[in-house]
């Protein structure tokens, strides 16, 4: 492209605007790449937001990836050499046990729902899981740790069970739970007292309703012959879950799954709504460039004498063509620019001043946003090729014109 084809282009585009039909044209087509880009770049933040928060959620409890002996025990001295050892992509894991408990707020005589109770090993599980972000704060105002606060007979609780039980930090309650005694026909209860170290909330009502943790030293007190039934594993930055999973299920041969396949309808549906809206809002950002071609119709028309002097003196065809492609991308990317910075304000007001507020079927208060540089550079690659394409049709009128038949009635 030489100098004279990006002279000519700026002087006819920024000579539309003396042209009234030419300049409202111009403006509709900026205006409808601008709300496009801005639609398209909000959208996505948005779904991402909604997609990154809810993993987030989700990893507060579980871990990346999950191994599980089908229910039963799991061997820890067999199985932590091979995971050391064999596997230098695990950054940290920790072993954990599941029961069911009935518990009993000792300040009154009701007995609440069935829950689950849940044995890990504090030190472990801050490393493989963001529970210890979502406790509660102290009453001193100090954040937490897992090791603080579960230790001996201490446990922590949901902050909704707290509520609907009326517990506090400090309260004693009754754990009822069934002792394993595989001679006997009647279940009976056992019962153990237990301290409200402190509460946790993690955003998901079946474990803020129905979980309670403790440690592994009471668990093993309350099920001494339950064992080890889960390992959390956290793996290192640049490892993949996908082949981790594939060579951990070869070499040891039971259960191992990530936290993504425990709900596999809520992230599928959050994939799809935001790949489906991102394609609606692209066709509706094609449908706004479509605005560019009857700019350079237009401008090719009333430029034809123009066009017919400059191929008279040499140019050629192709050189012309890059005027007027250098018109209508310039348009494009402009449009596109400002409609992505709007957008970034946009996102910027509704992430720190909490515009919209969310009903509470959703795992946040607020609308969630979350762009990256990544996300920012697709929107601007694909609204570019949606517009080079319709720049690219638009053009076809200019190698039309009869230079003869221009200059002889037109010149």
């Amino acid at each position: 492209m030489n100098r004279l084809s990006l002279l000519l282009a700026w002087r006819y585009l920024w000579g539309a605007k003396t042209k009234r039909s030419v300049n409202t044209v111009m403006i509709i087509a900026f205006i409808g790449i601008a709300v496009g880009a801005c639609a398209l770049t909000l959208t996505v933040a948005i779904m991402q937001g909604f997609e990154h928060v809810t993993h987030e959620q989700l990893q507060s409890i579980h871990a990346q990836v999950i191994i599980r002996a089908y229910g039963n025990p799991i061997n820890m001295q067999t199985l932590t050499p091979v995971l050391q050892e064999e596997f230098p992509e695990i950054a940290a894991f920790a072993p954990s046990a599941l029961q069911q408990v009935f518990i009993k707020n000792n300040t009154n005589d009701e007995m609440s729902a069935l829950v689950g109770i849940k044995g890990i090993e504090p030190a472990k599980e801050a490393k493989v899981t963001k529970l210890e972000q979502k406790l509660s704060m102290l009453p001193d105002g100090t954040a937490p740790t897992l090791t603080q606060l579960l230790t001996n007979n201490s446990i922590i609780i949901g902050e909704k069970l707290a509520h609907s039980l009326g517990l506090k930090p400090g309260d004693t309650i009754t754990l009822f739970y069934a002792p394993h005694e595989p001679k006997r026909k009647k279940i009976t209860l056992a019962q153990a007292q237990a301290t409200i170290a402190g509460f946790f909330s993690t955003g998901i009502e079946e474990f803020d309703m129905g979980l309670i943790i403790c440690p592994m030293q009471l668990f093993n007190t309350l099920f001494p012959d339950n064992g080890i039934t889960q390992v959390h594993v956290h793996l290192q930055k640049e490892a993949s879950p996908e082949k981790l999973i594939e060579r951990l299920r070869k070499r040891l041969g039971i259960e191992v799954y990530s936290w993504q396949e425990l709900y596999p309808a809520l992230v599928s549906a959050l994939k799809l709504e935001k790949y489906v809206m991102s394609i609606i809002l692209a066709l509706i950002t094609l449908i706004a460039s479509m605005n560019i071609i009857s700019l350079l119709l237009m401008h090719i028309t009333q430029k034809k004498a123009d066009i017919a002097i400059l191929q008279a003196m040499g140019m050629r065809s192709r050189q012309v063509k890059q005027i007027f492609f250098v018109m209508g991308m310039s348009i494009a990317i402009m449009a596109t620019i400002a409609g992505i910075i709007i957008a970034i304000g946009l996102c910027y007001l509704l992430q720190t001043y909490h515009i919209i507020e969310l009903p509470d079927i959703y795992f946040v208060q607020h609308i969630p946003i979350h762009l990256t540089w990544n996300s920012l550079v697709y929107i601007f690659s694909l609204i570019i090729l949606i517009s080079f394409v319709a720049v690219s049709s638009g053009l076809s009128q200019a190698e039309s014109i009869d230079i003869t038949h221009v200059l002889r009635f037109n010149g």
